[in-house]
């Protein structure tokens, strides 16, 4: 038992958990193509089809129930069920609320053919039904019926009732509905009328209470509507309406016509056996007599009341008069009968005019001497007669038509033709208008019959064929044109009348051996429906045609010029965009044309140069002109190009672009520059030279001038003192020789008339006379404190021993020059770079050191880091010039390693070629 329940438990649980929640529709049952029940019970229409789908987007179980609209009321109200239903938008029940409109409903009334409706008021005249709607009595009341009215919610009912058997004159139903009961039973002899105001909107009805469904159901509409599947619903139950079953009314009606049948042969045979067959055969005839009688009668009243409807609701005025006879004819003509429109068109009563006579009429507008002479023509030949007149009272122009329906009656009819006479008028106006257009216009137009003879020329025309327009009119139009165009002209037009369609040529015409070119329409000119001519208009194209011609020339020009201009050209938008591309573009921005055309010249630019010229073209007007310099272009590739801008403004929307690369004009400045500053400072270092050679030179020279005066005039010198005077004129000497030396090297180094002679060389031997040198220097400039070191191993080589024991002094005694304590380092080493040995020389000093900036000056002539050294420490300033160009004769580099400040390092590398190999050779 415990295990029943938890298993009930269980169920209940996943029920409530997993089942989707419910709501109840109630619709009106066979109320068809909305709502019905099948003959097998299962409910369609166009109602149930949106449920559907409703029920798709919503989530919840739609549960439908057809019944009564009483029921549907009631438990709308009542039951506490989520319920809605299908309803009538103007439905005044408090106790609903609508969704959105689903379907707009006209109203028809149906009747048979013989009773005619035109408008509701009549309702109140005749035996009518009509659907049950509260909304629909209010309409019927409000449009004026008063007559009470029998109502049915079934509508298979009311049309039952509309059929011979029934009892109503006419039925007041929806359209919809109507037309698909007609169309389903094939039903005859109907006529509907449809009031133009008579439109209800259906839409979904929801309890009051159950706000948050009618929210839910709305939204669920709009998403229907914007899926496209409201209109393929709506398709298939009001456009097509293949797919809607038979309703219960057809099975009412065939079981009803099934037993009918039935009683009728029963009928018939009781009868046969009862009666005898002469009594049947009398009583036949006579049913037949009497219905024959009576469907004339039938047919002789509607007859009547269709002319009384058709007379009664004409859209003209209309009256019927009486012809009065005496003894010698007619002498008036009595008003018997008038229509609506004539009562409101002369705003008369029917007791001021039905009964009187026309001669008592004649104050009246219509009712005068005229219309007396014309009913008189009627009355005596028997012919329609026509008067058409300007009425001053109505102040409008009237068309009376009169005729005699018979011997005794003479009708009218009145109808307002002053629109008529007015827009005859501005027929008039307008054709005259035209015509005045087409004989002043611009083009050529020409009208011509089938016989090719010109029927309308206009002053244009008739200039393009160099003639008068008098004299073309009436001509064959082949008698104006040079033979050689005659027959291709008429071909044209035969061509054109028998095709009969529009063409248009561009033509070249020969008139009076001149040569014409014409864009032509040819048009056929049709009079019911018949070819009756054509219609030419010719527009003279030869200036323009001769400058086309010669604007394609000058565009081919350009474009040859554009695309192969040696500088780039673009063609730029407004946004800078390139439009237009040369050959030249191409090679200068390295794409090709077609990524040009996608690219903005904003690519090549940087952001504030791109700045800079949009400001710049935003001050300039058209055909104006601006050149932008200094600035850069970098291409894809990286490359950054120095270029000139030019623009012209050619139009409000584009720009011509000229970008002229001066990159090497550019580089070229800068060496011009350059070599002008280098000439500058080479001429202002000669100048330095000189006056600092002057003074070089001059120094020993007076020294040597001056101790030789001194040991030719003292006699009394001592030994030691002349030796000193001597010593000093020996070294003066010395000094002069090398500054003169120094002169001649860097001389033959320019002149490259140096040459090296390459003798084997002993590194020992060759440090030692350095070292001697050095020593000696030392002496000299009395800074013999300063320690001296060489580190070398010994090597014999081939080099000129000269040259490079001069560039070794030179590095030596420069290094003795600015340096004032400390250690002097002169190194050689062996060295390998790839598969080849070197010499690597380098002296060391801790000097005063020079700057990262002077050391590529020093080595250039007459230079020195410093031009206040030459002052201080003397020189010319050529020993290191001198030393680079010795190096690079032996074939090999020098270099400094230095900072001001600090120790300073000479290097110096040779090729090492051994002496030994030399000598075996």
């Amino acid at each position: 038992m415990k295990q029943l329940i938890l298993f009930f438990l269980i169920h209940l649980l996943t029920v409530s958990l997993f089942a989707k929640p419910r709501l109840t529709y109630y619709g009106c049952a066979n109320d068809a193509p909305f709502e019905y029940l099948t003959n097998s019970g299962e409910a369609k229409g166009f109602c149930i089809d949106l449920l559907r789908e409703l029920e798709i987007l919503t989530g919840y179980e739609m549960v439908i129930v057809l019944g009564n609209r009483d029921v549907l009321v009631q438990e709308m109200t009542s039951n506490g069920d989520e319920l809605f239903t299908s309803a009538i938008f103007e439905l005044t029940n408090t106790h609903w609320r609508f969704s959105s409109p689903i379907a707009y409903l006209p109203f028809s009334v149906y009747c048979n053919s013989h009773v005619y409706f035109n408008q509701i008021e009549v309702f109140d005249e005749k035996d009518v039904w009509m659907k049950g709607d509260e909304v629909v009595l209010n309409y019927v009341q409000s449009a004026g019926a008063n007559r009470s009215i029998s109502v049915s919610n079934r509508i298979d009912t009311l049309f039952s009732e509309l059929t011979e058997e029934g009892s109503a004159k006419a039925i007041f139903v929806p359209t919809f509905q109507g037309d698909y009961l007609i169309e389903q039973y094939n039903l005859t002899d109907i006529r509907k009328f449809t009031p133009s105001d008579a439109v209800f909107k259906r839409c979904f009805a929801v309890a009051k209470k159950n706000e948050k469904i009618a929210v839910l159901i709305n939204n669920g509409l709009v998403n229907i509507r914007q899926s496209g599947r409201y209109g393929d619903i709506f398709d298939k139950w009001f456009a097509t309406r293949q797919c809607i079953p038979q309703s219960n009314f057809s099975e009412y009606k065939n079981i009803t016509i099934t037993l009918l049948s039935v009683l009728l042969i029963l009928s018939s045979l009781l009868w046969n056996f009862f009666l005898r067959r002469k009594v049947r055969l009398r009583t036949e005839e006579l049913t037949k007599a009497m219905s024959f009688q009576k469907s004339i009668l039938k047919k002789l009243y509607f007859s009547e009341k269709k002319y009384y409807g058709l007379f009664a609701n004409m859209s003209n005025s209309a009256f019927v008069a009486q012809v009065l006879f005496n003894k010698s004819g007619v002498v008036d003509f009595e008003i018997m009968e008038v229509n609506k429109e004539f009562m409101a068109l002369y705003n008369v009563l029917p007791e001021d005019i039905i009964g009187k006579r026309i001669t008592e009429l004649y104050h009246k507008p219509v009712f005068n001497q005229q219309l007396f002479t014309v009913f008189r023509k009627i009355q005596e030949n028997g012919r329609p007669q026509s008067l058409e007149s300007f009425d001053q009272n109505l102040k409008k122009w009237i068309l009376v038509t009169a005729f005699q329906p018979d011997k005794d009656h003479v009708a009218c009819i009145i109808e307002d033709i002053t629109e008529n006479i007015i827009a005859t008028q501005l027929i008039k106006e307008s054709e005259k208008k035209y015509r005045e257009l087409m004989n002043n216009a611009s083009v050529g137009i020409t009208l011509i019959d089938l016989h090719g003879k010109v029927q309308f020329i206009n002053k244009q025309g008739a200039r393009n064929f160099n003639q008068a327009t008098d004299r073309i009119i009436d001509k064959r139009l082949n008698q104006f044109l040079d033979p050689q165009n005659a027959s291709y002209y008429m071909r044209q037009l035969a061509q054109i009348v028998k095709e009969g369609t529009v063409a248009d040529f561009e033509e070249t015409i020969f008139i009076n051996g001149q040569e014409n070119s014409y864009l032509s329409n040819y048009q056929p000119i049709r009079n019911n429906g018949k070819i009756t001519g054509v219609q030419i208009i010719s527009q003279d194209i030869t200036d323009k045609n001769n400058a086309q011609k010669e604007l394609q020339e000058s565009e081919r020009k350009f474009k040859l010029y554009f695309k192969n201009a040696p500088i780039c050209i673009l063609i730029l938008d407004n946004e800078m965009n390139i439009l237009m591309a040369n050959h030249a573009s191409t090679e200068l921005l390295k794409q090709t044309e077609v990524e040009l055309l996608e690219t903005n010249l904003a690519y090549f630019l940087r952001s504030n140069h791109f700045v800079k010229i949009k400001s710049a073209l935003n001050e300039i007007r058209i055909n104006e002109s601006i050149r932008i310099s200094d600035l850069q272009l970098q291409t894809p590739r990286h490359e950054v190009l120095d270029v000139l801008y030019e623009f012209v403004v050619l139009t409000s929307t584009t720009r011509i672009c000229f970008i002229q690369d001066i990159t090497q004009l550019k580089e070229k400045e800068v060496r011009l520059q350059k070599a002008l500053k280098k000439a500058e400072e080479s001429d202002n270092l000669k100048s330095a030279f000189l006056a600092n050679m002057s003074h070089e030179i001059r120094t020993p020279m007076n020294a040597i001038i001056g101790f030789s005066q001194l040991l030719k005039t003292k006699k009394n010198l001592t030994v030691d003192s002349r030796n000193k005077y001597v010593d000093i004129i020996n070294q003066r000497g010395r000094d002069l020789l090398r500054i003169i030396n120094d002169i001649v090297d860097i001389s033959k180094i320019q002149s490259e008339q140096l040459e090296i002679k390459p003798t084997p060389v002993s590194l020992l031997q060759l440090m030692g006379e350095v070292q001697s040198i050095l020593k000696n220097e030392l002496k000299e400039k009395k800074k013999e404190h300063i320690t001296l070191n060489f580190e070398f191993e010994e090597y014999k080589f081939l080099s000129d021993d000269l040259r490079l024991k001069q560039v070794i002094t030179n590095l030596g005694i420069n290094a003795i020059k600015f340096t004032d304590k400390g250690t002097i380092d002169v190194v050689c080493r062996m060295m390998v770079e790839g598969d080849k040995d070197f010499l690597l020389f380098s002296v060391k000093d801790t000097g005063i050191g020079i700057s990262i900036e002077k050391q590529e000056l020093i080595f250039e002539r007459f230079r020195q880091a410093d031009q206040a050294h030459s002052r201080l420490f003397g020189g010319t300033g050529l020993g290191l010039a001198i030393s680079r160009g010795l190096t690079q004769l032996l074939n090999g580099r020098i270099w400094l390693e230095s900072q001001a400040g600090g120790p300073t390092t000479f290097y110096f590398v040779i090729p090492f070629s051994p002496a030994i190999e030399v000598l075996s050779v």
